[in-house]
């Protein structure tokens, strides 16, 4: 159905108002020029009755009745207005009616009559004959009451009237509800056109479409929930772009990774008789190869965890000079087989920290693994450790290509990786060293070193230097390489 629409409804809305109001204006209007028309219809009455009861009052006092009859029989022809005039017993004098004015000389009861005899004027519809308004006025002489004046005005003309302004407000109200339902179409159309594009990306983008977007930039409510949708469905592009790319960068690890891993298999499968230093070379690729997939399951299952929020500290004293001894030597293997010479530079009398050290070893190692990653064969990676009043600095620098300006932004994000370098760790080394430090209130930097390659600085708050949370970090600088 068309009124089940937001267009429908808002046309409905738009039409409902615009009678309610033209309704509630005939009604207010009519009523209004109902009372002014009896107010104006009785005022006229009562002053034309006391012009009446002066101009009377002599014939009633010296009793000419003939007079006035003849008086009200030519003011009949004159005025529709009804006029009778009783003396102050209350008996008929004369009237312009002549059914009354047959009855000259007998009593008469009329409403508003006996008030105005006792010097009382009235002024009423008559409650015997609801289509007249009527005014009863005393007629007094010298001071003395000599009878009454009653006039009566059928109010059939002022229905005749009424009956024509209905006419015309119906006529008024039929073109304003036509006019009312045109602009309703109209407006009703342009403010659901907004919402009803909103609802075709909506439905687009359930049915896989990403790159649908409403195109709405309208200011109000339903611009914005439409400006918030594009950004979502962006947001969702994005990302979809992201896990392919993720996919496929997995999917190419795995896939060169375990062809290693089967070839050298084959090999030693096949040769009983290789030399030592052949089947060395052979486990060791091995080894490399299940440390490389050991490492891209380490990653997801953390990655993994630090989404769904089941990151924990376990703290306790820790070394900073003992942390990068251990974490130098965890890589002294990798970096003799890449041709990498790996140092270490550690103040000795460095304070203990308090932290989680297998999480601090972790994100120092993911720093070490990248600059290795990075560097070319024959250069040099430094770790080293330091500390200003309020910060221990760990730090990693390689002779690698440095960091991309560009890329910068984007070094920390999660599955974003920089061009150059080796594959291996889908973009999630630097991210979770980075959630793994801000865990314990401290920061991660990265600059390009002015030596050239990359600076990596993993400041963590010193214990008891109380603006270790709030103090800002130090800047990224240099540290010359033996």
């Amino acid at each position: 159905m068309i009124f089940r629409g937001l267009a429908g409804k808002l046309f409905l809305t738009h039409l409902g108002l615009g009678l309610l109001v033209v309704t509630v204006i005939t009604v207010v209007v009519l009523d209004t020029l109902q009372s002014m028309y009896l107010q104006s219809l009785q005022t006229g009455l009562q002053d034309r009755a006391y012009l009446l009861a002066e101009r009377l009052a002599p014939e009633l006092a010296g009793g000419h009745v003939e007079q006035v009859g003849i008086f009200l029989a030519a003011l009949g022809v004159e005025t529709q207005a009804r006029v009778m005039v009783a003396d102050v017993e209350g008996n008929v004098v004369g009237s312009t009616e002549p059914a009354q004015a047959r009855l000259r000389g007998t009593p008469i009861d009329l409403v508003g009559l006996r008030p105005a005899l006792r010097g009382r004027m009235q002024r009423a519809v008559d409650p015997t004959a609801p289509d007249l308004v009527f005014v009863a006025a005393p007629v007094e002489f010298q001071g003395e009451p000599v009878g009454a004046i009653r006039l009566s005005y059928s109010l059939a003309e002022f229905e005749a009237q009424i009956d024509r302004v209905l006419r015309t407000v119906g006529l008024t109200f039929l073109g304003a509800g036509i006019l009312s339902a045109l602009l309703g179409v109209a407006f009703a159309y342009r403010l659901s056109r907004p919402a009803r594009r909103l609802a075709e990306a909506a439905h687009a983008l359930a049915g896989g479409d990403l790159a649908r977007r409403t195109g709405v930039s309208g200011a109000d409510e339903v611009g914005e929930a439409a400006r918030a949708f594009d950004q979502m469905a962006s947001r969702l592009q994005q990302l979809h772009a992201e896990r392919e790319a993720l996919l496929g960068r997995l999917s190419h690890e795995i896939h060169s990774t375990i062809t290693g891993m089967v070839m050298a298999v084959e090999v030693l499968q096949r040769s009983k008789s290789l030399d030592r230093g052949s089947r060395h070379m052979l486990l060791s690729g091995l080894a490399t190869n299940t440390q490389r997939l050991r490492r891209l399951a380490n990653d997801l299952l953390e990655a993994a965890r630090l989404a769904r929020g089941q990151f924990t500290l376990r703290r306790s004293a820790v070394s900073p000079a003992d942390l990068v001894r251990e974490v130098a030597s965890s890589f002294a293997g990798e970096a003799s087989q890449r041709g990498i010479r790996l140092e270490t530079a550690v103040h000795e009398r460095l304070a203990t920290l308090d932290a989680d050290a297998d999480r601090l070893a972790q994100a120092l190692g993911n720093l070490v693994e990248n600059a290795l990653r990075h560097s070319p064969p024959g250069g040099q990676v430094l770790v080293a450790a330091e500390e200003t009043p309020e910060w221990c600095i760990l730090s990693v620098q390689d002779e690698g290509p440095g960091v991309d300006p560009a890329f910068l932004p984007r070094l920390f994000t999660p599955y974003q990786q920089a061009t150059g370098g080796q594959p291996g760790r889908l973009g999630l080394g630097l991210s979770i060293a980075k959630a793994m430090i801000e865990a314990h209130h401290g920061h991660i930097q990265a600059a390009q070193a002015p030596t050239g390659g990359a600076i990596f600085r993993l400041l963590l708050p010193l214990p008891g230097a109380g603006t270790g949370r709030s103090a800002s970090p130090p800047q990224p600088t240099s540290i010359s390489l033996p």
